[in-house]
């Protein structure tokens, strides 16, 4: 048995997905029509366009279709499994408050579809790189993936791709350590591969509300932008996973970096009527602002990055109000947002 893929720009695509072994061998190319995959392949496939399509809705309808896409329905899960959708009044969805903050996947379900701004935070390091990459006039596609789809985005979009993790590697000029992105040039388009930050803006993106990257660097921009730009604002808390935790390894483990930049950006805010969530994120900013540096640099994350010879890239993420800049998720990539 075989899976067909008629379209001749799937097959382009797919062609891109092929690895050097065992897929490539599988994929037989008709030029100009279709691909051949093998059943073996099938399943992997359709979940790559499905993960594809879902991502990147726009980039989807200019590369592969021929007209605009219905938009996904903004529904999440109770405890139950039940589904609940967008204006359901849940007990821990905020509604009753204009500034909110939340953590993660969950907190992106639950709040984006009810307010008209959602900030990403993640400080170390995705939000702080974008933020750097912005506002020195740079295009940044957020990208979930670190493997061959993300080769496949760079390409479909033309623009280069960056080292999906921190890194030293001399062959790749860009990657998501903020250090990297200090001498970007204006006008480079940038796919930049984050399983967190990036996974949490194109989610937030999916519900509709203007999606910002924010961290203590431009927590000012960004909260003056914020009363610009809607009434509502979600502050949600990118965190990280935990990595060794027995069967609760890949959790969610709530980063206290991202705790402080969310309640920077908070303060900012000013708020009017702020959710109890937002007012602990405040009053832990509040906490660490006196020290900074020293905070970011003795958290775990912190000292992770110091181990790793990354200690410039917390010495980046702990400056507060350096930066103007404003990156808003425009179509599928982040820009500079002028009022």
């Amino acid at each position: 048995m075989q899976y067909e893929v008629v379209h001749p720009r799937h097959a382009s695509y797919l062609k891109l997905l092929a690895d050097h072994h065992a897929m490539r061998q599988a994929v037989q190319s008709r030029p100009n029509v279709s691909l051949l995959v093998g059943t073996r392949h099938a399943q992997r496939l359709e979940a790559t366009f499905r993960d594809f399509r879902r991502l990147y809705p726009l980039i989807w309808v200019d590369k592969w279709t021929d007209g605009p896409l219905q938009p996904l329905a903004s529904t999440s899960s109770d405890r139950t499994g039940k589904a609940m959708t967008q204006g359901d009044n849940v007990f821990d969805d905020q509604s009753a408050f204009q500034e909110r903050f939340e953590w993660g996947e969950a907190g992106i379900r639950r709040l984006a579809p009810n307010v008209d701004v959602v900030v990403i935070v993640d400080v170390l390091s995705f939000a702080t790189a974008v933020d750097i990459a912005v506002a020195r006039g740079a295009t940044i596609y957020p990208c979930p993936w670190r493997d061959d789809r993300a080769v496949a985005l760079a390409e479909l979009v033309e623009a280069v791709l960056a080292d999906g993790h921190s890194s030293h590697n001399p062959g790749i000029p860009y990657s998501l350590s903020p250090s990297s992105l200090r001498a970007i040039p204006d006008g480079t388009r940038l796919v930049l591969p984050s399983p967190n930050g990036a996974t949490l803006s194109l989610l937030a993106a999916q519900s509709g509300p203007t999606v910002v990257a924010g961290c203590l660097r431009n927590a000012a921009a960004v909260a003056a932008a914020c009363k610009t730009l809607g009434q509502t604002v979600a502050v949600v808390a990118a965190g990280e996973r935990w990595r060794e935790a027995d069967n609760l390894a890949g959790s969610l483990r709530p980063a206290v970096e991202d705790l402080v930049g969310a309640g920077a950006i908070l303060t900012e805010l000013q708020p009017t009527r702020p959710s109890p969530e937002a007012v602990a994120a405040m009053a832990a900013f509040h906490a660490a602002a006196p020290e900074l540096s020293r905070f970011l640099a003795a958290c775990a994350s912190g000292r992770e990055l110091h181990e790793r010879g990354f200690g410039s890239d917390v010495d980046l993420a702990a400056q507060l109000d350096v930066s103007s800049a404003v990156p808003v998720l425009r179509g599928e990539a982040f820009v500079a947002w002028t009022p």
